[in-house]
């Protein structure tokens, strides 16, 4: 577990990020090469309407990210789902999941989605767990 303490730092994703985002994928199980990887993320980054992709950064050090989309329901309303959420195992328990939640919520409120933290399938559901307290903690009573 890294060390030093400094304050995390939750920026866009850019194409020079792929490396990392990358290796944060196949943390998860996910292995995913790079070249591939930057095709994926272009297509991403060139719909910022419909997609957000996050990162966030401990002393310059990409740490995990979050990708949110936006998507058109013919039996609801819009919402938003997570695409993928990433923290790397050596950030664990330091809250960047919960930062990286807030603000792909914060982004789909700004996208007037309806319903703006949702996990696409039951693969997601710890996903869709911590999205639901996330969403749940950060509601108005």
């Amino acid at each position: 577990m890294p060390t030093d303490h400094s304050a995390p730092r939750l920026r866009p994703a850019h194409a020079d990020d792929v490396d990392a985002l990358a290796a944060r994928s196949g943390e998860l199980g996910y292995p995913s090469d790079p070249a591939q990887l930057a095709g994926r993320l272009a297509t991403l980054l060139a719909a910022p309407e419909q997609h957000f992709v996050c990162v966030v950064e401990v002393n310059g050090t990409v740490c995990g990210w979050i990708h949110g989309l936006v998507r058109p329901r013919l039996e609801s309303d819009t919402r938003v789902e997570i695409g993928g959420l990433v923290v790397g195992a050596a950030w664990r328990g330091q809250g960047l999941g919960a930062a990286l939640l807030e603000a792909g919520e914060q982004w789909a409120r700004a996208a007037s989605a309806a319903s703006p933290c949702a996990a696409p399938n039951t693969a997601a559901t710890r996903t869709a767990s911590t999205c639901a307290r996330a969403t749940a903690t950060s509601r108005p009573s």
